[in-house]
């Protein structure tokens, strides 16, 4: 903590950032997150299914994309070619993504 401003020369802001209740509720999942040493590779299994299915939906229907995956993270791009950086994700189709965005938020809200 002494690396973060105003002691340190990191400035790191945030919404709940150094909130009393965010941070007991941070070290309360951390702590439960070690008691179970399998949770990651539960959660990196459902990843890999969820990586999988959206693979089939947007190949069966023609659309070009990219799908990053490294354990339980995971970033869809709409390119047809491999994603590795800035340059390469900012040549995806953003249309496509907004589309895709703003779908997965209506089914959030409905």
């Amino acid at each position: 903590m002494n690396y973060l401003a105003p002691e340190g020369p990191v400035y790191q802001a945030g919404t709940l950032s150094g909130n009393p209740l965010a941070m007991a509720a941070g070290l309360a999942m951390l702590s439960e997150l070690n008691t179970d040493d399998k949770v990651f590779k539960r959660l990196a299994e459902k990843t890999e299914y969820l990586h999988k299915g959206m693979f089939k939906v947007l190949n069966d229907n023609g659309i070009a994309h990219t799908i990053n995956r490294v354990g339980s993270m995971i970033s869809v791009h709409f390119a047809k070619d491999e994603v590795f950086d800035f340059s390469t994700a900012a040549k995806g189709n953003n249309d496509t993504f907004k589309a895709f965005f703003h779908g997965m938020l209506s089914m959030v809200s409905t």
